[in-house]
């Protein structure tokens, strides 16, 4: 399951996905927001029918996410496994640079 949040234009939307990415119906306005509220939430619960358990990897997920976090300055990026209650959260102001710092 695949879920997808998306705030712009002072409209809150939202979709959903199951069996690999199909549409559980329409994109649809689900509400307001201030006219300066913009974001994207996604929650991911992994489909074991189409992919395996096994090559599921929660690290592996959260090493991109911070890749991107760099790549992205001001980007924030939180990664949930709700299984064993461990959130990461991402977010790099100085981008680059502060990839460069870390090294």
């Amino acid at each position: 399951e695949f879920e997808v949040w998306v705030k712009r234009d002072g409209k809150l939307h939202y979709q959903q996905f199951r069996n690999g990415g199909i549409p559980v119906k329409p994109l649809e306005v689900i509400g307001n927001v201030s006219e300066v509220e913009t974001g994207t939430t996604i929650k991911f619960h992994p489909d074991y029918t189409i992919m395996e358990k096994e090559n599921f990897d929660f690290d592996t997920i959260v090493d991109h996410s911070k890749q991107i976090a760099y790549l992205n300055k001001g980007l924030k990026i939180t990664v949930e496994n709700v299984e064993k209650n461990i959130i990461k959260v991402f977010c790099f102001e100085g981008g680059l640079i502060d990839y460069v710092k870390e090294l």
